[in-house]
């Protein structure tokens, strides 16, 4: 095997395993919170109650590097309508991530300004509060959990596609230098 087919052999291998390590830590992100919530159901909540924690710290992150901030944690309960089953309240989570936060913070934001995160949290609360229904989503099998977001499936699509490509391509590439380098080898 030449010096310019090793080269582009290692290349392949490289670009390959990465591809392998792009769909497993995205199957991670992305997939998992799609196929848990893929079963809720949605419904009409109505914001009853606000219930303030005070401020919680973070991790945020900018272009340079890690930093911390604070926000105000407010616990949004919901009134809503289950298919076939009694009214009922719960705590109402923005997405996947909220609720499993551990924290009872409807909403978790964490810009490195703490102004925009108090922001963020009042409107949120504003929102989500008061006499008007919004749509919902809730777990049939656990109706405590009732979020607002649910993941989107184009994304979560689109984040299993494109590495897996690259995976085929990679390993494509890998069989056709193997190929090619036995081929010469025969020939000499």
């Amino acid at each position: 095997m030449g010096t310019k087919a090793k080269i582009f052999l290692g290349l392949a291998v490289g670009f390959t395993v990465l591809c392998v390590v792009l769909l497993i830590a995205l199957g991670v992100v992305i997939v998992h919170p799609y196929e848990y919530t893929r079963d809720f159901e949605q419904v009409k909540c109505t914001g009853i109650t606000v219930q303030e924690h005070g401020y919680l710290e973070c991790s945020c992150s900018t272009k340079t590097a890690t930093c911390w901030s604070v926000f105000p944690c407010k616990e949004i309960t919901v009134q809503y309508l289950p298919l076939g089953g009694p009214e009922r309240q719960s705590i109402l989570f923005k997405d996947y991530d909220a609720l499993y936060d551990d924290r009872p913070c409807s909403l978790v934001p964490c810009d490195p300004s703490p102004k925009t995160n108090e922001v963020s949290v009042e409107w949120f609360a504003k929102r989500h509060t008061g006499s008007s229904s919004f749509d919902c989503y809730v777990n049939p099998t656990a109706t405590h959990e009732v979020i607002l977001e649910l993941p989107d499936a184009l994304a979560v699509t689109m984040a299993m596609v494109w590495p897996s490509i690259g995976f085929v391509i990679g390993l494509v590439t890998i069989c056709l230098i193997m190929n090619r380098s036995k081929v010469l080898h025969i020939t000499d």
